[in-house]
């Protein structure tokens, strides 16, 4: 499973079709439930923001995820919530620490950035 991460900030005005659309029965929930590979989708607002919303988005695998970003509709919706959109970026797709830790070479333990960049040059 993956989680694909969006940050949004969005007009004033328009935060709360912003928010409506990725309620139950929003325009998010309707098509996300026709995509089958589509697992959940949470969004959080900022608190000292409000009007700055990270969506998080889980689905079955990156190549699933990869097939439902073709789709019509999704795109279509991806391309309307930009326009209540300011500015959005995406952060990426994240996966759980069991799904990479396998496929590491590091150390179970987890580095703070400078130790993780005086680790990287010593390899």
């Amino acid at each position: 499973m993956i989680i694909v991460v969006r940050i949004y900030e969005v007009h004033s005005v328009d935060s709360q079709a912003f928010i409506h659309s990725f309620d139950d029965g929003g325009p998010w929930h309707r098509i996300s439930n026709r995509v089958a590979v589509h697992v959940h989708t949470d969004l959080l607002r900022r608190a000292d923001l409000p009007t700055t919303f990270l969506v998080q988005e889980f689905w079955e695998s990156e190549r699933h995820f990869a097939l439902a970003e073709r789709n019509a509709e999704v795109r279509n919706f991806l391309q309307w919530i930009r326009t209540l959109a300011v500015g959005h970026q995406r952060l990426g797709a994240f996966s759980f620490r069991n799904a990479w830790e396998s496929e590491s070479n590091f150390e179970t333990s987890f580095w703070a950035p400078a130790e993780f960049a005086r680790q990287q040059v010593r390899q």
